[in-house]
């Protein structure tokens, strides 16, 4: 949540609002991004230290995750995508990076390699897909080099943004809590087997998300067209999210 300050929807908003502008905006968004990276990386690693200062093993494991905190501010490329609705880029580099890094997996697995390893490779993920990012963009004709950050940009994203980051902190902390707790009370290997059974749940999520990322921007070039429009495409779009999250959400309870 502080490495993204919540700005994705913000961005790509301004993006489909200013074209014109599309270098500025990346530029002060991937600032950002940044340096909420670079924050958010000091803060984990000094909250480990602080929490487990004889874990030096968990510690390591959290240094190198925090790691992809940073990386990721290069997904402000998938902003650009999705402004233009070519997420088919961002699915390709992720996709791309998720089976190399599977492979990977299956042969430490066979290997029995150590915890280490497998961080590493969550690492080498991120940073495969931020690489297949800039592949696809500069494929496109552009260039990290145009982007020119700006300081009143930068102050106009984060006035909009901060309520964001607030509520991104809530849901993070009430998504994770009853792991925290989970392994206070009993230990890491239920965590383990709890949170593996929730990630079965969670795998679902990118459904919400993608239909998201395709419908926003001609949601917001609806609303500068017509109010009537706008509403209507949004009631369409939470209809359609609500009868999908009916329609996957009760055949688990049976």
């Amino acid at each position: 949540v502080l490495s993204t300050l919540g700005l994705d929807n913000i961005v790509v908003r301004e993006l489909v609002k200013h074209p014109e502008r599309q270098n500025e905006i990346l530029g002060s968004a991937f600032l950002l991004k940044l340096t909420g990276g670079v924050f958010a990386f000091a803060v984990v690693v000094t909250v480990s230290t602080l929490l487990k200062p004889g874990d030096n093993l968990t510690r390591l494991v959290i240094a190198i995750l925090g790691l992809g905190l940073i990386v990721q501010s290069f997904n402000t490329i998938d902003l650009w995508f999705r402004s233009r609705v070519a997420s088919k880029y961002t699915v390709l580099s992720q996709n791309s990076s998720f089976i190399l890094t599977s492979i990977a997996k299956v042969l430490l697995i066979l290997k029995r390699a150590s915890l280490l390893a497998f961080v590493i490779i969550n690492l080498a993920q991120t940073i495969l897909s931020a690489i297949g990012l800039l592949f696809f963009f500069k494929k496109n004709g552009r260039s990290l080099t145009q982007w020119r950050p700006a300081y009143s940009m930068s102050v106009r994203l984060v006035k909009e943004s901060w309520p964001l980051i607030f509520a991104g902190l809530a849901i993070a902390v009430y998504m994770k809590i009853d792991q925290i707790m989970l392994g206070e009370m009993i230990g890491k290997k239920a965590v383990g087997t709890y949170a593996a059974a929730v990630r079965l749940s969670e795998i679902w999520y990118f459904i919400p998300m993608a239909i998201a990322s395709s419908v926003f921007p001609s949601i917001v070039k609806s609303k500068q067209l017509d109010a009537k429009i706008y509403k209507k495409r949004m009631q369409k779009f939470y209809d359609l999210n609500a009868t999908l999250a009916y329609g996957l959400s009760i055949p688990f309870f049976f």
